[in-house]
This record gives C-alpha cells, sequence and structure tokens, in this order.
C-alpha cells in the first residue's frame, strides 16, 4: 500500500528575538558598568590629586578610598542606569496639548521613582564625597553641643543638614532635567562612531555641563536655605528626636552664611558627583544606541528576525530594534541579503522576504488607515466596526428587541431641588406620611407642606461645607484660568505629529522594503523579489500621496484648529516619512529602470510614478 510522504514541517524557532535581545542587554549592561568605573576611577584619582611630591602623586592611583569610592559610585550609577533601562523605548505616543502631557508626566509612576532614586543617589553621593575623598568633618557629626546648656543637651549640625539638603536637591533637579529632556528616548544616530571616539569627544562638554548644573543648584539651596531653614530644621528635629533623647527643638548655634571653605568645598563635590551621572548617561547612549544584530544570536536569523517584528509586549524597544536591524541589513550587509531571499520553504510556497516585507507593508497601511480614519465621521466608523465584527462574526447578524427597563440612578429623586424640572430629576408623588398620619393631621395643610413630610433634606452648617466650596471655587478659577485653557488647547501641529508617533519604525520600515527590493536585482536568484515589486510600489506610492494630502488638505475638524505657532510650520515627523518614502521609490526606479514599462502599478498610482522615471 503506497502512502503520501509526510511534508515536513518548518523547524520551530530555538530563540525567541526576545530572549536574545534582553541576553545583548545582558552583556552590553556588564561592558557599561566596566567603562563606568574606569571612567569613575580615572576621575576620582584626579578629582583627590595633590602635586606636592612625585611620590604623592605616583601613590594617588593605588590608594584604597580612591578604588573604594568608585566602585561605590559605579554599583551607584549603574543602578540608575538599570532603571532607565526600564522606561527606555525608541518612541512613545505623542499628546494632543501642552495640558494633557503635563497631567500624563504627572500621572507616571517612573518619573517618581526615578527622582526618588536620584535625590537619595545624590544624598548617598555628596556625603560620601566628603567622608572618604575630601576627608572633611563637616559629615561626621550629627550633633552639635552648644556651650552653656545642661550636659548632653545637643541640636543639630546646621552644616550637616545643609550639605544633604544640597544633594537632596542635586538628585531632584538632575531627575527633573533627565524627564525634561526625555532621557528614555533612545535616539539612535544614523552615523555610528567608535564608542571610545563618541566618549572622547564629548567629555569637555560633560565637564562643562556638571560645573554650570553644580553651580546652580548651589546656589538654589542656598537662597532656600536662608529663608527656610528654620523650617527645615523643625521638620527633621522631631523625626531624629525618635531616636535620639536630649535634642533641642530650637537651635542655638546659627549657620555661618559666609563660610566661603564650605562653599567651594560644596561646589567641587556637586561639580564631581554630577560629572558622574552624565557620564551614566552617555555611557548608556554610547552602548545601547546603536542597531545590534540581535537574530544572529539564533541559528535561524530570519525566522528570529520576524519574531522580533511582529513582537507586542509593553517594550516597544525590541520592535523597534527589530525594525532597525532588517534596515540595517537591507542598505549595509549583503551577506545576510542574499541568505534571506534564498531562505525559502520546501515546496517554495513561503520565504523569508514574503513574510518579513508583509510585515513592513502592514505597518504603513496602518499609518494610511489612521489618517483615512481622519476623514470619515463618527457614524461613517462606527459603520465600519460594526461591518468588521459582523465579517469576524462569520456572517451572522443579531437582532435586538428594545426592551422597556426601569433604570436605577444613583440620584435621590425625592430631595432634588425645586428648580431641578428635567426628565431625570422629576418630582414624585411621595405619600409615605398617610403611614404615620391620622385623617386629621392629613387636612391639615400646614402638616402636610412640613419638610419631613415632602422628604427636604435641612441644608447643611455653611461652616461645614465652607472648605469643601472653597476648594471646589479654586479648582474651578485655576481650570478657567487663561494660562490653563491655553495649556489644554488642542492643535492641529499637535494632533497631526500624534499620527506618526512611530516615525522610526515608519522609517525604518521604508528603508528596508526598498533597499531590499533594489538589491534583489542583483542578488535574489529566484527572483521571487520582482514578482512583489508592484504591491511594493503601491504601498509606497498609496502612502507618500496620503501622507501629502493629509498634510496638504486636512480633514474637516483639524482645519478649525488653531496653530502651536504663528507663520509656517515644518512638521519634522511626517516630512521625515515623505523624505523616506521619496528615496525608497527613487531607488527602486533607478535600479529597474529598464525593465520599469513591465511594472504595473494601480492607476491611481501611475501618473505619480511617471515623475520618478
Amino acid at each position: 500500500m503506497l502512502t503520501t510522504p509526510s511534508i515536513p514541517q518548518p523547524l520551530p524557532l530555538d530563540r525567541k528575538y526576545k530572549d536574545a535581545f534582553f541576553s545583548y542587554c545582558k552583556t552590553q549592561g556588564i561592558r557599561a558598568s566596566l567603562i563606568t568605573f574606569l571612567i569613575s576611577y580615572l576621575s576620582t584619582t584626579i578629582f583627590i590629586l595633590r602635586i606636592t611630591s612625585l611620590k604623592g602623586l605616583l601613590w594617588t592611583f593605588f590608594q584604597q578610598k580612591v578604588f573604594i569610592t568608585s566602585l561605590l559610585f559605579t554599583i551607584i550609577i549603574t543602578g540608575l542606569g538599570f532603571l532607565r533601562f526600564t522606561q527606555t523605548s525608541v518612541w512613545r505616543p505623542k499628546y494632543l496639548s501642552a495640558g494633557t502631557e503635563i497631567i500624563a508626566a504627572f500621572r507616571n509612576q517612573d518619573y517618581y521613582i526615578m527622582t526618588t532614586c536620584y535625590a537619595l543617589a545624590g544624598i548617598t553621593m555628596v556625603r560620601l564625597c566628603f567622608t572618604t575623598l575630601l576627608e572633611e568633618s563637616y559629615t561626621s557629626h550629627w550633633f552639635t553641643y552648644p556651650p552653656g546648656h545642661r550636659a548632653y543637651a545637643r541640636e543639630l549640625n546646621k552644616e550637616n543638614l545643609f550639605i544633604t539638603f544640597y544633594g537632596l536637591l542635586l538628585g531632584i533637579g538632575f531627575s527633573l532635567q533627565c524627564i525634561i529632556e526625555e532621557k528614555n528616548i533612545l535616539r539612535i544616530s544614523p552615523i555610528q562612531q567608535p564608542k571610545g571616539a563618541a566618549l572622547k569627544a564629548s567629555m569637555s562638554t560633560l565637564i562643562h555641563s556638571s560645573w554650570k548644573y553644580a553651580g546652580k543648584m548651589l546656589v538654589i539651596s542656598y537662597i532656600l536655605f536662608i529663608f527656610f531653614n528654620g523650617m527645615i530644621y523643625y521638620m527633621v528635629a522631631p523625626f531624629i528626636g525618635l531616636f535620639w533623647s536630649s535634642l533641642l527643638v530650637t537651635p542655638v548655634v546659627r549657620f555661618r552664611w559666609y563660610d566661603l571653605y564650605l562653599m567651594i568645598r560644596m561646589m567641587m563635590t556637586g561639580s564631581f558627583v554630577t560629572f558622574g551621572w552624565e557620564i551614566g548617561n552617555r555611557v548608556f547612549d554610547v552602548v545601547f544606541a546603536v542597531i545590534p544584530n540581535i537574530s544572529l544570536m539564533s541559528t535561524q536569523p530570519n525566522a528570529c528576525l520576524l519574531d522580533g517584528l511582529r513582537n507586542k509586549d509593553n517594550l516597544s524597544w525590541i520592535r523597534s530594534t527589530a525594525y532597525g536591524e532588517l534596515a540595517l541589513l537591507a542598505t549595509k550587509e549583503p551577506d545576510r541579503r542574499i541568505s534571506l531571499f534564498l531562505d525559502t520553504s520546501h515546496d517554495f510556497t513561503s520565504s523569508a522576504w514574503k513574510s518579513l516585507s508583509q510585515e513592513c507593508m502592514l505597518t504603513l497601511n496602518t499609518l494610511r488607515q489612521r489618517l483615512n480614519d481622519e476623514y470619515m465621521d463618527k457614524k461613517t466608523l462606527e459603520q465600519q466596526k460594526q461591518q468588521l465584527s459582523f465579517s469576524q462574526n462569520g456572517g451572522t447578524e443579531r437582532h435586538f428587541t428594545s426592551i422597556q427597563r426601569v433604570t436605577l440612578q444613583d440620584d435621590d429623586m425625592l430631595v432634588n431641588d425645586d428648580d431641578d424640572d428635567d426628565l431625570n430629576s422629576r418630582r414624585l408623588d411621595d405619600r409615605t406620611p398617610e403611614l404615620f398620619l391620622s385623617q386629621m393631621q392629613m387636612t391639615d395643610a400646614s402638616i402636610q407642606h412640613t419638610p419631613w413630610a415632602t422628604t427636604k433634606h435641612l441644608p447643611d452648617d455653611k461652616w461645614v461645607t465652607l472648605p469643601r466650596e472653597l476648594v471646589r471655587k479654586g479648582i474651578h478659577k485655576i481650570t478657567q484660568s487663561n494660562f490653563v485653557r491655553n495649556l489644554m488647547v488642542v492643535t492641529i501641529d499637535q494632533k497631526t505629529r500624534a499620527h506618526f508617533s512611530n516615525t522610526p519604525d515608519l522609517i525604518y520600515a521604508i528603508q528596508a522594503l526598498g533597499s531590499l527590493t533594489a538589491a534583489s536585482l542583483k542578488e535574489d536568484p529566484y527572483g521571487y523579489v520582482q514578482h512583489d515589486i508592484p504591491n511594493v510600489l503601491d504601498t509606497l506610492l498609496g502612502t507618500l500621496m496620503d501622507v501629502e494630502h493629509f498634510i496638504q488638505a486636512p480633514p474637516k475638524s483639524y482645519q478649525s484648529l488653531p496653530h502651536l505657532t504663528i507663520g509656517p510650520v515644518l512638521w519634522t515627523e511626517p516630512n521625515a516619512v515623505i523624505r523616506a518614502l521619496n528615496d525608497a521609490i527613487f531607488e527602486i526606479t533607478t535600479t529597474f529602470k529598464e525593465y520599469m514599462n513591465r511594472i504595473k502599478v494601480q492607476k491611481k498610482y501611475q501618473a505619480r510614478l511617471r515623475t520618478y522615471i
């Protein structure tokens, strides 16, 4: 009896793109920590360097406090770098107004965690510098014993308190600066420098910015401590008093406001600590702001790369890295392009090119759908969603009859005010007093209209409701102020840019489609790509025309929106996508110039295609 041979199934993916990505990040994290330790060791040595003798100069490199301080600094900076890693992405959604962006920032728990960590790091690192490197006595004692008081009476050391306050503000200010500069957005440069050259080129800038920032925060801390030193002391003293007794509630020894020696030491320490944070961020950017070949860590690189493109996790960094790797493969790695074109199934029904190109075109078609939806009204969109759900349910339509139901509302309809005459607050006929009153009492009109008979609540005490009314009126005035209303205004600029939030993924997908299609002329031995050239051109041309139409003739709902600035505005994200589309189409038409008369695109794109030939 003859049996049909079993069709061999494709091998299961030995390693997912997500697992390979985290393995790569772990290796890069160790490398970044070593680089940070080396720079921290050199900067610590220079910080305490004293040119008194040749022996002392050489011994500075081998002092124990240099190694310990550098190691502790590296551990703290590495922890802050790991915190940044958990919050990093290549792009983030854009908001429709400045007010919503501010509200989203205040509601973001990651920002509070980062600010807290930087505040604790600032206090720890500043005090560590004073204790180990500078060997000063300012932070050696928390208490001072004022003269002329009874034995064991003590008060808080205000110099120590001021140094701690400075470290606190130094960390909080630096975290706010990172939030404003959007350090959690990883900006990958198309031109990659060697890591050593990139760090060396930015060293002078980091030193200058560290001194500048530390000086500003010292001035701010000094001014705040002048005006609020008593309040700070009264806030800290009760907490310290829980652990140590005999603590004076009111300080006796005043703070020396003209201690120039202390100010210079604080300036040096603040600059050194800030430089460590700047170095940590710079090393993070140099090590991670690259496009690695993650898929080569798998024995099936093309299938692993496809798994990265289809990744649906909350960490968008993984999917953006996969698109970047595909664009890098398409533009600069001919050997991997050839292996991609040769990667087909045993029956030639599917190929790596087909799967990868479909994912890229799906990303572009998603953008086109977002733009086209803006031209439709809500009713049309709702009908389309119903049709889509109808088709997904197998074409079975369900009919629901309208049934009269009793709706329960949260409001007590019997105790509403008399001026509420709408349908939802219609007064009901309350006859419950008949249960408790006799017939003689019911005939008395004065009793029928008593407050308890009509279930009207007596007004609350005005002194009880006064704080609540003040808060309500205050919030109402703030929300109705011109400044707040201007922040909440939705502009056409921000609403347009919101559709192009994933610009890096769009550009990578466009570059991959254009470069792979153009390279297939000489590197695709089976000619599979040539069969898909019309589909690729249709997608690229359709995306280009939709984006240009959206910018030149926005929907009616956009035309009434104000502009963010006065005068002509060039939107960065849409124009970057347009430029990438033009480059990709021009690359394809230039490569297949002799064969363009055989490539048939849709009629609505033929006129635009002729402009590239």
